[in-house]
């Protein structure tokens, strides 16, 4: 009740206790990473790995909190048009789609990071539907 803490100092030791094995944990693991990847050396993989773990911290909580808006929103949205699916998805689909994971492809720039989903439709069925109409349009001589 108003007296010094004791345990202050322990309580740093145990943070700088997990970091240093949360950071070793990370850098063995990239050894095997490193031993497939043979234009790579151990410090680009390590750091490739560092970084996506670090872009994760934020990442992954920031994705979630849009998709549970996203969510709660769509639902609202359904529920005000009275049950129009379209105007859901309209909300659900760039909100729960996209990636939830940054991995190390996309650090390097292989792969996109998508935030948020696609609303765009399928380029193949576009593609049917033009030569179905095409195909009723022609006027055979």
């Amino acid at each position: 009740m108003g007296g010094v803490s004791r345990g202050g100092s322990r309580g740093w030791l145990r943070v700088v206790a997990v970091v240093v094995i949360l950071n070793l944990t990370l850098l063995l693991a990239a050894g095997p990473a490193a031993a497939r990847e043979q234009e790579e050396g151990f410090f680009e993989t390590a750091g490739i790995g560092l970084g996506t773990a670090l872009v994760n911290v934020l990442y992954i909580p920031a994705k979630f909190a849009y998709a549970t808006v996203g969510t709660v929103i769509g639902g609202l949205a359904w529920v005000l048009t009275l049950g129009d699916t379209d105007t859901a998805m309209g909300v659900w689909e760039p909100t729960l789609g996209g990636s939830y994971v940054v991995t190390p492809k996309m650090l390097r720039g292989d792969e996109p990071i998508e935030f948020s989903g696609t609303t765009e439709p399928v380029k193949n069925n576009v593609v049917e539907e033009k030569v179905k109409i095409k195909e009723y349009d022609t006027v055979t001589p």
